[in-house]
């Protein structure tokens, strides 16, 4: 059994990686195959409780924006509207995205690709404008490419946003709104088949997930209110060196 040291370093990474566009799944996907872990007992069952972690960082960081959106009709049909949109693409895509595509060379192919993307946005972003109808729909349908581990749900969103002129906080604001629900139902979606399993009799490996789950929650809290006031001074490209770098030591590693 992994030790809880472990448990927590996967929860920093989870919580940091979540927020930053830089790709939680990318990271969490690399470190499994670091450390040799079973994904029976460690992939997506393991993935679940570190998601929960951020997923309350979010919804307790947000909970005045949740409300307003929630309030305001226009804002709510957008928040439900994308995200019924999201849950239907990755319900029927969940064979692929837990399978296939979890494995290094797509999450390295997956850096490298956003990265451009993000960099293109920031250098054609064609003012800083307030969050409109058109953009709300098109940043939160942008999620469905963060299924692909190595792109970044945060990466993704926020430069489709910029892409479209919005202003860097009220762009990164949105994306992590429109995050919430889209993230609970994924995981709502997982309980039953964590239920079938009998991975949560076994107390070591629920003390190992809880470990991840609480660290994961107070570095996701710490992490998104953090690039929140990055975004304030600079851009996205402060994360593509970053992302580039990682990507050529996953291909290198592959190649090795």
């Amino acid at each position: 059994m992994p030790s809880l040291a472990l448990a927590a370093l996967f929860g920093a990474v989870q919580g940091v990686t979540e927020f930053l566009p830089i790709s939680s799944t990318g990271h969490l996907v690399l470190l499994q195959e670091l450390f040799g872990l079973d994904p029976a007992q460690f992939g997506l069952p393991f993935d679940l409780f570190l998601t929960l972690g951020t997923l309350l960082a979010a919804t307790w960081y947000l909970r005045r924006d949740l409300v307003v959106a929630l309030r305001e009709p226009q804002k709510r049909f957008w928040l439900i509207g994308t995200t019924l949109v999201v849950a239907l693409i990755g319900y029927f895509a969940s064979d692929l995205v837990s399978t296939s595509l979890r494995s290094p060379a797509v999450v390295g192919t997956s850096l490298i690709a956003v990265s451009f993307y993000m960099l293109l946005a920031e250098r054609l972003a064609p003012g800083n404008g307030p969050l409109t109808g058109q953009r709300a729909w098109a940043t939160g349908l942008a999620q469905v490419v963060a299924f692909i581990p190595g792109a970044s749900r945060s990466g993704v969103t926020i430069a489709t946003a910029r892409l479209l002129g919005t202003e860097r906080v009220t762009a990164a604001r949105w994306s992590f709104l429109a995050s919430i629900p889209v993230t609970a139902l994924a995981v709502a979606s997982q309980v039953p088949k964590l239920a079938e399993g009998a991975i949560l009799t076994n107390p070591d490996t629920l003390s190992f997930y809880l470990t991840g789950f609480v660290v994961s929650l107070v570095t996701g809290y710490a992490a998104i209110a953090y690039l929140i006031r990055l975004l304030e001074r600079v851009g996205l490209e402060v994360f593509v060196l970053y992302r580039i770098v990682l990507a050529c030591i996953v291909f290198g590693t592959l190649i090795l």
